[in-house]
């Protein structure tokens, strides 16, 4: 590891209110391929938290990956469910 690892800047920007948490997560790092954008809601309702990505991208292995709207993940105790969550770059999903 040299110094190039730990430059970059993360930026994490959250509303909270009623219950939920709208949230927005960003890095940058000065090469091109190691940025990442998450941004989405997440919801608490009784003894579940519910999450859904917004559009979002991130990069593995130098390659740009997106993550489409309509999607969301339920999470309780003992209880996880991922529906409609997929990753798409370019052609491969």
């Amino acid at each position: 590891m040299g110094d190039s690892f730990l430059k970059g800047s993360l930026s994490v920007t959250t509303t909270i209110g009623n219950d939920s948490v709208h949230f927005n997560l960003a890095t940058t790092a000065p090469e091109a391929y190691t940025s990442a954008t998450l941004s989405g809601q997440i919801v608490a309702h009784g003894d579940s938290l519910y999450l859904s990505l917004s559009p979002s991208e991130f990069f593995l292995s130098q390659t740009k990956w997106n993550i489409p709207a309509g999607n969301y993940i339920v999470y309780s105790n003992d209880y996880l469910m991922i529906r409609n969550l997929r990753l798409e770059s370019g052609l491969q999903k």
